[in-house]
């Protein structure tokens, strides 16, 4: 019964984690112009995402993208080293230790990305209010963009999200 729970645990975690991974754009086959291309594309998309969420201007924008780039980066390698980690184990049959293991792997990804998550906030500070601050971190834990739910702060009883408490 409890291998059984452990493994469940690692189950949802993990899909909790990788459910909104999506493969990055432009694969073999390419060519070096369609690779620029898109790269620009992406780069002007991610310019009128931080425009339209956190109101910065082009330039501002322009110099926050790069920082944000790498924050993203630093944790999406977070995460695809726990994938592959999760991925050698996938339908095979594994014992108690090795359950745990996973768990452990688990956890200790999740405690990275909130180191990282750390690290960056006091960059972030330096280009950002504390309001865009928190809608950073707002909008990713929905997975995206999106509107801010019911209530002046998100919630539905109009108590600070723990989120705008770290930005404060």
């Amino acid at each position: 019964m409890k291998r059984i729970v452990i493994i469940l645990c690692a189950i949802m975690l993990s899909s909790m984690a990788f459910g909104q991974m999506q493969p990055p754009p432009g694969g073999p086959g390419r060519s070096a112009q369609e690779k620029e291309k898109m790269r620009q594309q992406r780069q002007e998309r991610l310019y009128e995402q931080l425009k339209t969420d956190l109101g910065l201007d082009r330039e501002q924008a322009e110099k926050f993208a790069p920082i944000y780039q790498q924050y993203k980066r630093e944790s999406n390698n977070v995460n695809k080293e726990l994938k592959n980690l999760l991925d050698e184990y996938k339908g095979k049959d594994i014992d108690d230790k090795t359950a745990v293991f996973l768990v452990k792997a688990q956890l200790d990804a999740e405690a990275d990305i909130v180191n990282i998550k750390r690290e960056y906030m006091k960059v972030f500070k330096k280009y950002l209010n504390p309001d865009q601050l928190a809608k950073i971190f707002l909008a990713e834990k929905r997975g995206g963009r999106g509107h801010r739910g019911p209530g002046m702060n998100g919630r539905p009883d109009n108590r600070p999200t723990p989120e705008a408490e770290l930005a404060k």
